[in-house]
């Protein structure tokens, strides 16, 4: 199954799969009740929001109201816009956090590429973001202005949450990730649109787990944090 990852190196040339996947998996909602007991020492000790499994590789899910900067994930995800400019958000404070050097891959980055292609990411060192953060992924967040329907910012989002859990897994073989909800905020895209596809993302990542070797599937904790709690709440 190809996915179209878009690195520092290479200008992607095909668009996501995502944009046209199935909904073939089972719902995160039918297995929530089976799972939610079945919790692992990897849970956080810190009384997450909502913890569950994935129905078909038991990857370890968190919602929760936390600050991005300070997570205990090796990847955090940076929603930028296009042009990877850091003005306001979570964008604002990930870059206040990281400190120079990341606007700087950023800038590099944006010297050579000129723009980065929604639903397409990248990645940066973490800067001065506290470890265990290593990675920063910068997705290009999705203007509710910008979209023709409703349904295209869902395909959009869809595509920009699973490309940043694929470039996880595949480009920087990373264990863990921690997420925001992903336009929902400076760009107002619909908190219910945010969250279909929040859901679509890991149904289909959790199902494409299941279909690559076991050294291959190395992203096991994924989490989704907002600093604002209604935002929480709404997911």
């Amino acid at each position: 199954m190809p996915i179209p990852l878009h690195s520092r190196r290479e200008q992607p040339a095909a668009q996501s799969d995502a944009l046209t996947q199935q909904n073939n998996v089972p719902t995160l909602a039918e297995s929530q009740s089976e799972l939610r007991d079945e919790q692992t020492d990897t849970v956080e000790t810190e009384c997450p929001e909502l913890t569950f499994l994935t129905p078909a590789n038991r990857i370890v899910v968190h919602i929760q109201t936390r600050d991005l900067t300070t997570q205990d994930t090796e990847v955090i995800v940076n929603p930028a816009n296009q042009y990877l400019r850091h003005g306001g958000g979570a964008a604002k404070a990930i870059a206040d956090a990281a400190g120079q050097s990341l606007v700087d891959e950023c800038n590099a980055y944006i010297e050579h590429y000129t723009a980065l292609p929604n639903p397409y990411v990248t990645h940066t060192t973490s800067g001065n973001l506290p470890p265990p953060i290593r990675h920063v992924i910068h997705a290009c967040e999705q203007h509710f202005h910008e979209c023709h329907s409703q349904e295209q910012c869902l395909l959009l989002l869809q595509a920009t949450f699973l490309n940043c859990l694929q470039y996880a897994n595949v480009i920087l073989g990373t264990q863990s990730i921690a997420l925001p909800a992903i336009s929902a905020g400076l760009f107002a895209i619909l908190m219910g649109i945010v969250k279909r596809a929040i859901c679509h993302a890991i149904e289909t990542f959790d199902h494409h787990m299941t279909c690559i070797k076991p050294d291959k599937q190395r992203l096991h904790r994924i989490k989704i944090v907002n600093i604002n709690r209604q935002a929480t709440d709404a997911l």
